[in-house]
Protein backbone atom coordinates (compact mmCIF):
# COMPACT_ATOMS: atom_id res chain seq x y z
CA UNK A 1 0.00 0.00 0.00
CA UNK A 2 1.61 3.39 -1.06
CA UNK A 3 0.69 5.70 1.77
CA UNK A 4 3.06 8.18 1.06
CA UNK A 5 1.43 8.61 -2.43
CA UNK A 6 -1.13 11.84 -1.92
CA UNK A 7 1.44 13.37 -0.13
CA UNK A 8 4.05 14.11 -3.24
CA UNK A 9 1.79 16.45 -4.83
CA UNK A 10 1.45 19.14 -2.58
CA UNK A 11 5.75 19.30 -1.27
CA UNK A 12 6.02 22.03 -3.81
CA UNK A 13 8.80 23.80 -1.28
CA UNK A 14 11.66 23.20 1.31
CA UNK A 15 9.62 25.37 3.73
CA UNK A 16 7.89 24.18 6.29
CA UNK A 17 4.21 24.44 5.81
CA UNK A 18 1.70 24.41 8.60
CA UNK A 19 -1.61 21.75 7.27
CA UNK A 20 -4.73 22.79 7.37
CA UNK A 21 -6.66 19.79 7.85
CA UNK A 22 -9.94 21.60 6.72
CA UNK A 23 -8.60 21.59 2.73
CA UNK A 24 -8.71 18.38 0.42
CA UNK A 25 -4.66 18.54 0.45
CA UNK A 26 -4.30 18.95 4.15
CA UNK A 27 -6.80 16.16 4.95
CA UNK A 28 -5.13 13.85 2.52
CA UNK A 29 -1.48 14.73 4.19
CA UNK A 30 -3.18 14.26 8.21
CA UNK A 31 -4.69 10.49 6.90
CA UNK A 32 -0.99 10.10 4.95
CA UNK A 33 0.62 10.90 8.32
CA UNK A 34 -1.60 8.84 10.99
CA UNK A 35 -1.92 5.72 8.11
CA UNK A 36 1.86 5.31 8.06
CA UNK A 37 2.19 6.40 11.71
CA UNK A 38 0.09 3.42 12.89
CA UNK A 39 1.42 0.89 9.98
CA UNK A 40 3.62 -1.25 11.11
CA UNK A 41 4.18 -2.84 7.41
CA UNK A 42 6.41 -0.28 5.42
CA UNK A 43 9.62 -0.85 3.86
CA UNK A 44 12.12 0.72 6.99
CA UNK A 45 14.65 3.25 6.29
CA UNK A 46 17.66 4.46 8.85
CA UNK A 47 17.48 7.73 10.34
CA UNK A 48 17.49 9.16 14.04
CA UNK A 49 16.16 12.15 15.18
CA UNK A 50 17.71 14.48 18.12
CA UNK A 51 14.99 16.03 20.16
CA UNK A 52 15.84 19.80 20.96
CA UNK A 53 14.85 20.80 24.40
CA UNK A 54 12.17 23.80 24.24
CA UNK A 55 14.18 27.65 24.62
CA UNK A 56 12.77 31.04 24.57
CA UNK A 57 13.89 32.56 21.14
CA UNK A 58 14.32 36.08 20.90
CA UNK A 59 10.67 36.27 19.55
CA UNK A 60 9.58 35.64 23.48
CA UNK A 61 8.44 32.26 22.01
CA UNK A 62 9.70 29.12 23.09
CA UNK A 63 11.07 27.28 20.23
CA UNK A 64 11.23 23.20 20.13
CA UNK A 65 12.38 21.17 17.21
CA UNK A 66 14.91 18.39 16.15
CA UNK A 67 17.94 17.33 13.87
CA UNK A 68 17.20 14.33 11.90
CA UNK A 69 20.12 11.89 10.35
CA UNK A 70 19.64 9.77 7.18
CA UNK A 71 22.07 7.89 6.23
CA UNK A 72 22.73 7.76 2.29
CA UNK A 73 23.32 3.71 2.58
CA UNK A 74 20.25 2.44 0.91
CA UNK A 75 19.11 5.15 -1.76
CA UNK A 76 19.66 4.97 -5.41
CA UNK A 77 22.04 6.74 -7.19
CA UNK A 78 19.02 8.88 -8.98
CA UNK A 79 17.64 12.17 -7.39
CA UNK A 80 15.38 10.87 -4.25
CA UNK A 81 12.54 13.51 -3.00
CA UNK A 82 12.17 13.91 0.97
CA UNK A 83 9.08 14.44 2.98
CA UNK A 84 9.06 15.11 6.44
CA UNK A 85 5.71 14.74 8.31
CA UNK A 86 5.66 16.08 11.67
CA UNK A 87 2.20 15.88 14.77
CA UNK A 88 2.80 18.16 17.99
CA UNK A 89 0.27 17.84 20.10
CA UNK A 90 -0.41 19.47 24.26
CA UNK A 91 -0.44 16.85 26.46
CA UNK A 92 -2.70 17.12 29.70
CA UNK A 93 -3.29 15.19 32.53
CA UNK A 94 -7.14 15.10 31.81
CA UNK A 95 -6.80 14.83 27.67
CA UNK A 96 -3.95 15.60 24.97
CA UNK A 97 -4.62 18.93 22.81
CA UNK A 98 -5.78 18.52 19.12
CA UNK A 99 -2.85 17.59 17.14
CA UNK A 100 -1.00 20.60 14.85
CA UNK A 101 0.61 19.04 11.52
CA UNK A 102 3.50 20.45 9.51
CA UNK A 103 5.00 19.11 6.55
CA UNK A 104 8.36 19.89 5.05
CA UNK A 105 9.81 18.52 1.41
CA UNK A 106 13.48 18.12 -0.32
CA UNK A 107 15.67 17.19 -2.58
CA UNK A 108 18.34 14.32 -2.25
CA UNK A 109 20.56 15.36 -5.16
CA UNK A 110 21.95 12.67 -7.27
CA UNK A 111 25.13 10.36 -6.07
CA UNK A 112 27.38 12.62 -7.72
CA UNK A 113 26.91 15.22 -6.11
CA UNK A 114 26.88 13.66 -2.65
CA UNK A 115 29.73 14.72 -0.42
CA UNK A 116 28.54 13.46 2.90
CA UNK A 117 27.81 10.09 4.17
CA UNK A 118 24.52 11.10 6.36
CA UNK A 119 22.14 14.24 5.01
CA UNK A 120 21.40 16.49 8.14
CA UNK A 121 18.30 18.56 8.03
CA UNK A 122 16.20 20.09 10.74
CA UNK A 123 12.76 21.41 11.68
CA UNK A 124 11.16 23.51 14.41
CA UNK A 125 7.80 24.54 15.84
CA UNK A 126 6.86 27.80 18.35
CA UNK A 127 5.07 26.13 21.89
CA UNK A 128 3.49 28.23 24.56
CA UNK A 129 4.56 27.02 28.70
CA UNK A 130 3.87 22.95 29.07
CA UNK A 131 4.80 19.58 27.96
CA UNK A 132 4.41 18.24 24.38
CA UNK A 133 4.56 15.24 22.13
CA UNK A 134 5.80 15.19 19.30
CA UNK A 135 5.80 12.85 16.22
CA UNK A 136 8.15 12.58 13.64
CA UNK A 137 7.93 10.60 9.80
CA UNK A 138 10.77 11.22 6.97
CA UNK A 139 9.72 9.00 4.11
CA UNK A 140 10.97 9.20 0.50
CA UNK A 141 9.69 8.14 -3.27
CA UNK A 142 10.47 4.28 -2.79
CA UNK A 143 7.80 5.07 0.30
CA UNK A 144 10.30 3.66 2.84
CA UNK A 145 9.62 5.11 6.09
CA UNK A 146 11.65 6.39 9.39
CA UNK A 147 9.03 7.07 12.74
CA UNK A 148 10.24 8.80 16.06
CA UNK A 149 8.31 10.17 18.52
CA UNK A 150 9.27 11.92 22.19
CA UNK A 151 8.22 14.26 24.62
CA UNK A 152 9.15 17.97 25.58
CA UNK A 153 8.65 20.37 28.47
CA UNK A 154 8.65 24.44 27.93
CA UNK A 155 9.54 25.35 31.50
CA UNK A 156 8.42 28.67 32.09
CA UNK A 157 6.63 31.63 33.68
CA UNK A 158 3.28 32.07 31.61
CA UNK A 159 3.45 35.69 32.10
CA UNK A 160 7.49 35.34 30.19
CA UNK A 161 5.81 33.51 26.86
CA UNK A 162 4.47 35.33 24.19
CA UNK A 163 2.05 32.22 23.81
CA UNK A 164 -0.54 30.77 26.49
CA UNK A 165 0.34 27.40 27.52
CA UNK A 166 -0.76 24.40 25.42
CA UNK A 167 -0.63 26.74 21.82
CA UNK A 168 1.40 25.86 19.03
CA UNK A 169 2.49 27.78 15.87
CA UNK A 170 4.79 27.42 13.13
CA UNK A 171 8.23 29.00 13.17
CA UNK A 172 7.03 32.18 10.58
CA UNK A 173 10.50 32.65 9.99
CA UNK A 174 9.34 34.26 6.56
CA UNK A 175 7.03 37.05 8.13
CA UNK A 176 7.94 39.90 9.24
CA UNK A 177 5.83 43.46 8.82
CA UNK A 178 9.00 45.78 8.26
CA UNK A 179 10.04 49.11 9.76
CA UNK A 180 7.60 51.13 11.49
CA UNK A 181 9.97 54.36 12.47
CA UNK A 182 8.52 56.62 15.27
CA UNK A 183 9.21 59.40 13.30
CA UNK A 184 9.93 60.12 9.45
CA UNK A 185 13.50 61.91 10.76
CA UNK A 186 14.76 58.53 12.71
CA UNK A 187 17.93 57.64 12.02
CA UNK A 188 19.60 54.78 9.93
CA UNK A 189 21.29 51.88 11.09
CA UNK A 190 23.95 49.78 8.71
CA UNK A 191 23.74 46.30 10.46
CA UNK A 192 26.50 43.80 9.78
CA UNK A 193 24.52 40.42 11.19
CA UNK A 194 27.24 37.13 10.48
CA UNK A 195 25.46 34.50 9.69
CA UNK A 196 26.75 31.58 11.35
CA UNK A 197 25.79 29.20 13.76
CA UNK A 198 26.69 29.82 18.08
CA UNK A 199 28.23 26.44 18.05
CA UNK A 200 30.07 25.18 14.95
CA UNK A 201 30.06 21.24 14.66
CA UNK A 202 32.46 18.85 12.80
CA UNK A 203 30.28 18.10 10.22
CA UNK A 204 28.68 21.40 10.36
CA UNK A 205 26.59 22.18 6.71
CA UNK A 206 23.88 24.63 6.96
CA UNK A 207 22.36 26.53 9.81
CA UNK A 208 19.87 24.60 11.48
CA UNK A 209 16.21 25.97 12.39
CA UNK A 210 17.31 27.10 15.92
CA UNK A 211 20.57 29.04 14.76
CA UNK A 212 18.34 30.77 11.70
CA UNK A 213 15.57 31.45 14.43
CA UNK A 214 17.74 33.43 17.15
CA UNK A 215 19.72 35.46 13.78
CA UNK A 216 16.36 36.63 12.29
CA UNK A 217 14.02 37.55 15.55
CA UNK A 218 17.05 39.46 17.38
CA UNK A 219 17.01 41.21 13.59
CA UNK A 220 13.85 41.58 13.91
CA UNK A 221 13.33 42.42 17.70
CA UNK A 222 15.90 45.37 17.33
CA UNK A 223 14.48 46.94 14.43
CA UNK A 224 10.87 46.86 15.64
CA UNK A 225 11.99 48.17 19.01
CA UNK A 226 14.53 50.65 17.99
CA UNK A 227 12.70 53.02 15.75
CA UNK A 228 15.34 53.47 13.19
CA UNK A 229 13.58 55.16 9.66
CA UNK A 230 15.34 52.88 7.83
CA UNK A 231 18.15 50.24 7.76
CA UNK A 232 20.83 49.09 5.40
CA UNK A 233 22.08 45.32 6.32
CA UNK A 234 24.96 43.40 5.21
CA UNK A 235 24.93 39.67 6.08
CA UNK A 236 28.68 37.96 6.03
CA UNK A 237 30.15 34.35 6.77
CA UNK A 238 33.56 35.40 7.84
CA UNK A 239 34.68 31.94 7.77
CA UNK A 240 33.67 31.84 4.28
CA UNK A 241 34.68 35.32 3.22
CA UNK A 242 31.34 35.81 1.88
CA UNK A 243 28.64 38.14 1.71
CA UNK A 244 25.60 36.02 1.66
CA UNK A 245 22.88 38.79 1.48
CA UNK A 246 22.81 42.92 1.31
CA UNK A 247 19.98 45.05 1.09
CA UNK A 248 20.30 49.16 0.99
CA UNK A 249 16.82 49.63 2.89
CA UNK A 250 15.75 46.41 4.15
CA UNK A 251 12.28 45.49 3.91
CA UNK A 252 9.67 42.57 4.23
CA UNK A 253 10.44 42.14 0.77
CA UNK A 254 14.05 41.61 2.03
CA UNK A 255 13.32 39.59 4.84
CA UNK A 256 11.51 36.88 2.76
CA UNK A 257 14.52 36.55 0.64
CA UNK A 258 17.41 37.04 3.54
CA UNK A 259 15.27 33.69 5.32
CA UNK A 260 15.39 31.70 2.60
CA UNK A 261 18.98 32.39 1.97
CA UNK A 262 19.71 31.46 5.41
CA UNK A 263 18.55 28.11 4.75
CA UNK A 264 19.70 27.40 1.30
CA UNK A 265 23.62 28.38 2.51
CA UNK A 266 25.77 25.90 2.17
CA UNK A 267 28.92 25.95 4.67
CA UNK A 268 30.65 22.65 3.80
CA UNK A 269 33.15 23.67 2.02
CA UNK A 270 35.61 26.97 1.99
CA UNK A 271 37.22 28.02 -1.34
CA UNK A 272 40.96 26.65 -1.19
CA UNK A 273 42.70 29.97 -2.68
CA UNK A 274 40.95 32.01 -0.09
CA UNK A 275 42.44 29.77 2.91
CA UNK A 276 45.82 30.43 0.68
CA UNK A 277 45.84 33.44 -0.76
CA UNK A 278 43.08 35.20 1.94
CA UNK A 279 41.88 38.03 2.34
CA UNK A 280 42.11 36.81 5.96
CA UNK A 281 38.74 37.22 8.55
CA UNK A 282 40.22 41.24 9.54
CA UNK A 283 40.91 42.27 6.36
CA UNK A 284 37.35 40.77 4.74
CA UNK A 285 35.19 42.72 7.40
CA UNK A 286 37.51 45.45 7.72
CA UNK A 287 36.14 45.68 3.60
CA UNK A 288 32.90 45.64 4.67
CA UNK A 289 33.22 48.54 7.07
CA UNK A 290 35.04 51.09 4.37
CA UNK A 291 32.63 50.19 1.89
CA UNK A 292 29.86 51.22 4.07
CA UNK A 293 31.58 54.49 5.45
CA UNK A 294 32.34 55.29 1.71
CA UNK A 295 28.32 55.10 1.09
CA UNK A 296 26.60 58.15 -0.05
CA UNK A 297 24.40 57.95 2.57
CA UNK A 298 25.76 57.28 5.38
CA UNK A 299 24.18 55.33 8.44
CA UNK A 300 23.98 57.45 12.04
CA UNK A 301 24.58 54.43 13.95
CA UNK A 302 26.32 51.28 13.65
CA UNK A 303 25.34 47.63 14.93
CA UNK A 304 27.44 44.46 14.87
CA UNK A 305 24.56 41.22 15.22
CA UNK A 306 25.75 37.62 15.51
CA UNK A 307 27.71 34.80 17.17
CA UNK A 308 31.01 35.72 18.40
CA UNK A 309 34.58 35.17 16.32
CA UNK A 310 37.13 33.55 17.65
CA UNK A 311 39.12 35.40 20.31
CA UNK A 312 41.88 37.76 19.83
CA UNK A 313 44.47 39.49 22.03
CA UNK A 314 43.88 42.98 20.41
CA UNK A 315 43.07 45.07 17.58
CA UNK A 316 43.74 43.46 14.38
CA UNK A 317 46.42 45.65 12.15
CA UNK A 318 43.49 45.23 9.57
CA UNK A 319 41.27 47.49 11.96
CA UNK A 320 43.59 50.71 11.83
CA UNK A 321 42.16 53.56 11.20
CA UNK A 322 38.39 52.09 11.41
CA UNK A 323 37.66 53.08 14.78
CA UNK A 324 38.03 57.15 14.03
CA UNK A 325 35.40 55.95 11.07
CA UNK A 326 32.81 55.19 12.85
CA UNK A 327 29.67 56.66 14.18
CA UNK A 328 27.90 55.54 17.53
CA UNK A 329 28.88 51.59 17.18
CA UNK A 330 27.25 48.56 19.16
CA UNK A 331 27.60 44.84 19.18
CA UNK A 332 25.09 42.45 19.85
CA UNK A 333 27.00 39.34 20.70
CA UNK A 334 25.15 36.13 20.85
CA UNK A 335 27.57 34.60 23.53
CA UNK A 336 28.44 30.82 23.86
CA UNK A 337 29.26 31.21 27.36
CA UNK A 338 28.69 33.68 30.45
CA UNK A 339 32.12 35.11 29.66
CA UNK A 340 32.61 36.68 26.57
CA UNK A 341 35.76 35.68 23.81
CA UNK A 342 36.66 38.21 23.08
CA UNK A 343 36.94 38.52 19.49
CA UNK A 344 38.25 41.32 16.75
CA UNK A 345 34.37 42.82 16.78
CA UNK A 346 34.31 43.17 20.48
CA UNK A 347 38.07 44.79 20.49
CA UNK A 348 36.75 47.18 17.67
CA UNK A 349 34.00 48.34 18.99
CA UNK A 350 35.60 49.04 22.48
CA UNK A 351 38.45 51.12 20.33
CA UNK A 352 35.47 53.19 19.20
CA UNK A 353 33.97 53.59 22.36
CA UNK A 354 30.87 51.72 21.44
CA UNK A 355 29.21 49.68 23.47
CA UNK A 356 29.40 45.23 23.41
CA UNK A 357 26.36 43.75 25.13
CA UNK A 358 26.65 39.63 25.52
CA UNK A 359 23.15 38.37 24.96
CA UNK A 360 22.91 34.66 25.93
CA UNK A 361 19.00 34.77 25.99
CA UNK A 362 15.77 36.76 25.58
CA UNK A 363 16.32 38.95 28.49
CA UNK A 364 19.71 39.58 27.41
CA UNK A 365 18.49 41.31 24.21
CA UNK A 366 16.13 44.28 25.77
CA UNK A 367 18.84 46.48 27.39
CA UNK A 368 21.10 46.36 24.28
CA UNK A 369 17.96 47.06 22.19
CA UNK A 370 17.14 50.00 24.61
CA UNK A 371 20.36 51.77 24.85
CA UNK A 372 20.49 51.68 20.42
CA UNK A 373 17.30 53.12 20.45
CA UNK A 374 18.21 55.99 22.87
CA UNK A 375 21.47 56.51 20.72
CA UNK A 376 20.06 58.23 17.86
Amino acid sequence: MRLLAAVWAPVVCLAQTRIDPADKEGRQIVEAFEANWNSTRQAEMKCRAQPIEPRMGFSFRFWTGFQAFVPMEGFLERETRLVVLIRVRARSKKEPGEPVYFIEGGLLPEASKRNWREAVFSGGVYVGPGAYEIAFIVGDDRQRVCKQQWTVTAKGRAKDSALAAGVIEGVGLENWRGIAPKSKDGARVTIFMHAAPRWRGLHFVKLNGYDRMLLLNSLTSLLDLSGFASARLVVYDAQGRRVLFQDEKFSPVGYRKLAQTLRDTGYGTIDYKILTKGPSEAKFIAGLIEQDRRAETKSDVVVFLGPELRGVRKLPPEFEGLPEQLPKAYYLALGRDVVAQGDMISKLIKAARGKMYLVLGSRDLLAPIRAVAQAK
